[in-house]
């Protein structure tokens, strides 16, 4: 695992690295055309927020408690989790979005709008089945008694959720394919 995760890094780097050289003098266009060198600085504060911010707060105790970890500082961990790897993939998938989509227009081919929103539907769907499962384990200095009645209610919103969010599902499926099918019927 460790010589994959190490590839991956090195792989991401790389590209983005490559990008910067090749496309460096590019300008973004857009309401507020903006350089390359600007575009990662905007991408790197916003994910400030969720890299350095809001997952050591969720995860510090993990890693000030237990014993593998114990070697360095919990933000160290944190920030060699959700670090460079993060924002290089956060660079790349914005920078295909933002400067070679516009040309290459790969998300208006049907199909490719299709698979693109299955995944996004089931990615969402997916998150919110994990985090209501997995809710009242974040809730620790509440009685027994309370965290029963908490997941509790949590179990049969999380049904009723998974019920409106299969139908959902189904139902962007269905429209899709049948705008799939009415676009190619000629």
């Amino acid at each position: 695992m460790q010589t994959i995760l190490s590839i991956a890094i090195i792989l991401t780097l790389l590209t983005s690295a490559l990008i910067i050289i090749k496309f460096g003098n590019h300008r973004l266009t857009g309401p507020n055309p903006v350089s390359i060198v600007t575009f990662i600085a905007i991408l790197f504060t916003s994910g400030l927020d969720v890299g350095l911010i809001m997952f050591p707060l969720t995860e510090f105790a993990t890693y000030n408690e237990n014993i593998e970890y114990q070697f360095t500082n919990p933000l160290a961990i944190e920030f060699g989790f959700w670090g460079f790897l993060v924002w290089g993939f956060y660079f790349l998938t914005t920078f295909y979005f933002c400067a070679l989509e516009p040309k290459l227009k790969l998300f208006e081919i049907p199909f490719i709008k299709f698979i693109n929103t299955l995944i996004i539907v089931s990615t969402c769907a997916f998150t919110g089945y994990l985090f209501f499962s997995y809710l009242p384990d974040y809730i620790y200095e509440i009685s027994e008694f309370t965290r029963y009645i908490i997941f509790s209610c949590i179990f049969k919103l999380k049904n009723t959720l998974y019920k409106v969010v299969k139908s959902i599902f189904y139902n962007t499926i269905y429209n899709s394919f049948v705008i799939f099918l009415a676009e190619h019927k000629h």
